[in-house]
């Protein structure tokens, strides 16, 4: 019974304790509140932007590169950090027929190893073949109809010439246009002439787009590389460093008034600790403590919430 007593003592104290510090939050002074909301509501815009620089380094894209100096070994240029996926690319803009359906679009003939897809239907292309093969996403088939399916015959139809070509895939991805693959051998077929310089490369993010271009440039390839992925990369740094300092700035404004309160209020509330401490409630001090910590969640939940929105 005594330990129960203690509990239930112990317990109800630190309720009052709570309640008390919740209730004298306004000695804290409105400047203050709004400095410290301030500065968390920066603090949280900073981590957001950080968040959004990280998921714009890391998040793999595609881009293109130029063959300047012949001859370069792939099995070179796939050892090099931050590339994904590299392959010599034709390009061929085309009309696919299937059956009633017609469509303008872009084939991109590449390796087969270059394409990582997932796919609904069927799989990748093969290298060598007598007839054209082709992959396509869900949005080239709607396109198309949404009747066909794969081991179904489509036609491509050139510039100069129609072919016959058979699809054996059908892909997933975010794209809501056309996207269409073939074999480069299968390209080189419908499009005789010079070889291709030119190469498609996935790289792992745009972190790594500058060492990449470096060590592709050794090798005699030119990366496509554009000024405004730099300019949009500065500018998140530059709003992560600026919204920082003025967290920082913020808070220590908070701090020196928070700080001047509670020197105000040991001078002319002194009574009240002694009351409080007389009635039996040894823990009083702690009331300051629990009331900055409980000003600090209320003011970081609702930063947090206007930073998100």
């Amino acid at each position: 019974m005594r330990v129960s007593s203690q509990r239930s003592s112990r317990a109800a104290e630190l309720r009052y304790l709570f309640k008390i510090s919740w209730r004298t939050i306004p000695r804290c002074g409105a400047p203050a509140l709004a400095f410290l909301f301030a500065g968390l509501y920066f603090l949280f815009s900073s981590f957001a932007f950080y968040r959004d620089l990280q998921a714009r380094q890391s998040i793999p894209f595609e881009t293109t590169a130029s063959i300047s100096a012949d001859p370069v070994a792939l099995e070179d240029l796939r050892q090099i950090e931050g590339i994904e996926g590299i392959s010599p690319v034709r390009r061929m803009d085309v009309e696919l027929i299937a059956k009633e359906n017609t469509i303008a679009c872009e084939i991109l003939a590449v390796l087969p190893d270059y394409p990582q897809l997932s796919f609904t239907q069927g799989g990748i292309f093969p290298l060598h073949s007598n007839m054209p093969y082709l992959i396509a996403n869900e949005a080239a088939v709607l396109a198309l109809g949404n009747t066909i399916q794969c081991g179904e015959a489509v036609t491509i139809r050139t510039a100069v010439r129609e072919q016959t070509a058979m699809l054996c895939g059908i892909f997933e991805n975010a794209s809501a246009e056309p996207c269409v693959y073939m074999s480069y051998e299968a390209g080189n077929t419908l499009l005789p002439g010079a070889a291709s310089h030119e190469l498609i490369v996935t790289l792992s993010g745009r972190g790594v787009q500058g060492s990449a271009a470096r060590a592709l440039q050794r090798h005699g390839v030119l990366l496509e590389y554009t000024q405004g992925d730099d300019l949009q990369t500065a500018q998140l740094q530059q709003r992560i460093g600026y919204h920082a300092l003025l967290s920082i700035s913020f808070l220590i404004c908070a701090a020196a008034l928070l700080s001047e309160r509670h020197r105000r209020e040991l001078s002319n509330f002194s009574d009240e600790q002694t009351a409080l401490r007389s009635s039996g409630l040894t823990a009083a001090y702690a009331i300051y403590p629990l009331r900055l910590l409980l000003a600090t969640v209320l003011s970081g939940a609702l930063a947090y919430l206007i930073a998100r929105f």
